[in-house]
């Protein structure tokens, strides 16, 4: 054929602009582009002038004259639906060939878009999403970038304490000097066990070794204030534990004498300092060997958890064994939960540690060395995570495989009540990271994931008396996301740490508070006693 030039293809792609784009109904023939479908309607009458098809008072359509029932109309508008896609096939076709053989007709770049492949549109933007009522930016703030290398690193946020000094006494001039602290640390672990610690400004403070003869597989951090510690574990079969400390730097004697006598202009030594950050190897842990073969099972999770005030090392792994040590070092005990399934995560809050596999999830007691497994039968395809709502920890939420978020009431842990179910963020499955007011959705398996903040402190009520109204406050799609690590703060801004595999880590805050309900008014039943009081002068008293 011979090359078509850019008029007939101009033409071509107008044609189809308006086959496609066009809202056209069979049933509302006005709106149709007039002489492309249907026939081009009669022109209307000039202003005071009349029609005798259609007097003045009287509206009369043509198609009102031929009434039809309610099947037929259906076939017909499923015939012209027919048509209508006949005619952009059609059209399509042409432009196809139209852009094959216009040649260099065209700009390079349109040719690309109309010829390349591309993902299906279908699984790019779901139908059935749910709208986001926000944008990221309305919510994250972006502190820092750093570059940790590219590789399968392991990134985690650890909370450290900033203490409150006094602000009167002798003690108030250390104000503006432990404000220089920092109150949480990124932690990165490379391949070869070579650990790096970074303030959330991206500031680089202290480099150590892991001490593993194998690569690192999990690393836990400590979610209370009270103690820094890191607890890792590599598939030699070892669990090491690692206390951190964070204090200023001070200068020795000799220093402070040379800064006294200096003559140049000083500034305070408290601005911009880099905190002495110390770094001790505490305790190593052994875990128990299979007697049959003296290996032990596959690890897939670590934690550090505390119930009733006592910290705990927890390390679960895919035999539904969950094994525990004491502060000290001490072995408390190894036991399977119910079922033996392979336990997929943990989830470590305040005095509650909770497990879950794909069938199932439950409640963890260190102390009896017992699991308790909760069954929900609303759970209709595997668990792919499970979390505690941070705002009530009574409420458990549950990511499936098939990308439902399912929300579960469970104040009496032996009964598992269904709540709610959270607005659709398509098929694919979500990772949570619960954290106040917000819980974060990551998409599993994809190289681009989504990564979407469900609103569950929103005013108003669910699907039942006690669910909040969840909405989706924002949706962000990050590129090469390798890992997203979470701190959850009881005061502050909690931080997120994206982890790229390019090895760019993102440090954002979440600067948006959760809505707390208004407090009732405790005094609406209260009734304020009147005591009349009446005086009379005594010269005013008269005998009757």
């Amino acid at each position: 054929a011979a090359p078509l030039g850019d008029m007939r293809v101009a033409a071509l792609a107008q044609v189809l602009a308006a086959a496609v784009a066009a809202p056209c109904s069979p049933l509302d023939r006005s709106s149709c582009p007039a002489g492309v479908f249907f026939a081009k309607p009669a022109p209307r009458p000039a202003e005071g002038t009349t029609s005798e098809s259609n007097p003045p008072g009287k509206a009369v359509h043509a198609e009102a004259a031929a009434e039809q029932d309610l099947i037929d109309q259906e076939i017909h508008a499923l015939e012209t639906s027919i048509e209508l896609s006949k005619q952009k096939i059609q059209l399509l076709n042409e432009l196809r060939s139209a852009v094959l053989a216009a040649g260099d007709a065209l700009p390079p770049s349109h040719t690309k878009v109309l010829t390349s492949g591309v993902a299906e549109l279908k699984t790019v933007i779901p139908g059935d999403v749910a709208p986001a009522t926000g944008s990221p930016g309305d919510f994250l703030v972006s502190s820092a970038y750093m570059q940790i290398g590219a590789g399968p690193h392991i990134v985690r946020v650890l909370p450290l304490k900033n203490p409150r000094p006094p602000t009167t006494g002798r003690s108030s001039s250390v104000q503006s000097n432990t404000a220089t602290l920092p109150t949480s640390l990124v932690l990165s672990v490379d391949p070869a066990n070579q650990a790096t610690l970074y303030t959330t400004t991206g500031v680089r403070v202290k480099e150590f070794n892991m001490l593993h003869e194998s690569p690192v597989t999990h690393v836990a951090t400590t979610i209370s204030h009270d103690e820094h510690m890191l607890l890792t574990h590599a598939n030699d079969g070892a669990l090491r534990v690692f206390s951190v400390r964070v204090r200023l730097a001070r200068l020795s004697r000799e220093e402070k004498t040379a800064r006294r006598a200096s003559l140049e202009e000083k500034v305070s030594q408290y601005l911009g300092v880099t905190p002495n950050i110390s770094v001790t190897f505490d305790k190593q842990l052994k875990l128990p060997r299979r007697e049959e073969d003296d290996t032990h099972p596959r690890v897939t999770e670590v934690s550090i958890a505390s119930q009733k005030g006592v910290k705990y090392f927890v390390a679960a792994d895919d035999e539904g064994g969950i094994t525990a040590f004491a502060r000290n070092g001490t072995f408390k005990g190894r036991f399977t939960v119910p079922g033996k399934d392979p336990i997929r995560g943990l989830f470590t809050s305040v005095g509650t540690l909770l497990y879950y596999t794909a069938k199932n999830f439950g409640y963890v007691n260190i102390e009896s060395l017992s699991a308790q497994r909760v069954k929900c039968h609303e759970i209709t395809s595997p668990i792919v995570s499970a979390g505690l709502d941070m705002s009530a920890t009574h409420r458990v939420q549950v990511s499936l495989e098939d990308g439902q978020v399912l929300a579960f009431n469970m104040r009496d842990r032996s009964d598992c009540r269904y709540e709610q179910k959270y607005p659709s963020v398509g098929p694919h499955p979500v990772r949570l990271e619960p954290f106040r007011g917000y819980t974060l959705g990551i998409q599993v398996g994809k190289p681009d994931p989504w990564v979407f903040a469900f609103n569950i402190s929103s005013k108003g009520r669910g699907t039942t008396a006690s669910a909040p109204q969840v909405t989706l406050a924002f949706e962000r799609r990050v590129s090469g996301l390798h890992h997203l690590a979470v701190l959850r703060r009881s005061t502050g801004n909690d931080v997120l740490a994206f982890h790229r595999n390019t090895g760019l880590v993102e440090i954002s805050e979440v600067v948006v508070q959760p809505y707390i309900p208004p407090a009732q008014d405790n005094f609406s039943n209260f009734k304020m006693p009147v005591i009349a009081v009446a005086v009379v002068p005594p010269g005013k008293i008269q005998n009757v």
